[in-house]
C-alpha cells in the first residue's frame, strides 16, 4: 500500500528521513570498515588454544556488513512506497532501487542469506521499476540455484511476476 502523504510538506519530510537513514547506513558501513581495518593491523593471531577473538570479530564485522547492505537496498525499496505507483516519481525511485540492489549483491559473498534477500529486494524494485523482464530473469537465476527454495517470498514474488506480466 502506498503512503501517499495528503501534502507536499509531509513527503518532504518523510523523504528527508529515509535519505537520512540511507546516509546513516553508508556512514556506519565506512565507520565500521575503519575500525574493522584498524584493528586487523593492531591484532596479532592468538597463540593459545582458544578461539580467537580476531575470528570472532571477523565474523560478526562480515555480517554486519552484510546486514547494512541488505538494509540499504530495503531503504531504497521503500522510498517507492512515498509516491502513487503510477508516477514518475514512482518509477525513478524504483529505478534507483534497482540500482542500488544491484551493487549490494555484487558485494555480498554467494550463498549467504543476506545475498538472498538482496535479490528479492532487486527482483521487487525492478517490478516496481516496469522492468519484468529483468525481474523474470533474476526469478529463473533463483530457482535454478542449488540453494533454491521455495519460501513464502519467492513464492511472492513469483506471483507479483505473473500479474506484473498479465499472466494471471
Amino acid at each position: 500500500a502506498s503512503v501517499s502523504p495528503p501534502d507536499q510538506q509531509r513527503l518532504d519530510g518523510l523523504l528527508a528521513r529515509i535519505s537520512r537513514l540511507q546516509l546513516d547506513t553508508s556512514e556506519l558501513h565506512e565507520r565500521a570498515r575503519k575500525t574493522w581495518s584498524a584493528r586487523s593491523v593492531m591484532s596479532s593471531p592468538s597463540r593459545t588454544g582458544d578461539a580467537d577473538p580476531a575470528v570472532i570479530a571477523a565474523d560478526q564485522y562480515n555480517r554486519l556488513i552484510q546486514e547494512l547492505a541488505v538494509q540499504r537496498i530495503s531503504l531504497s525499496v521503500l522510498q517507492t512506497e512515498l509516491f502513487p505507483k503510477a508516477s514518475s516519481d514512482f518509477r525513478a525511485a524504483a529505478a534507483d532501487a534497482v540500482v542500488i540492489a544491484q551493487q549490494g549483491i555484487l558485494a555480498l559473498p554467494d550463498g549467504t542469506i543476506a545475498k538472498r534477500s538482496a535479490r528479492a529486494l532487486l527482483v521487487e524494485a525492478l517490478l516496481r521499476s516496469g522492468d519484468t523482464n529483468a525481474a523474470g530473469e533474476v526469478l529463473r537465476t533463483v530457482r535454478a540455484a542449488p540453494e533454491s527454495h521455495s519460501s513464502p517470498k519467492w513464492l511472492a514474488l513469483q506471483v507479483e511476476y505473473e500479474l506484473a506480466k498479465g499472466r494471471i
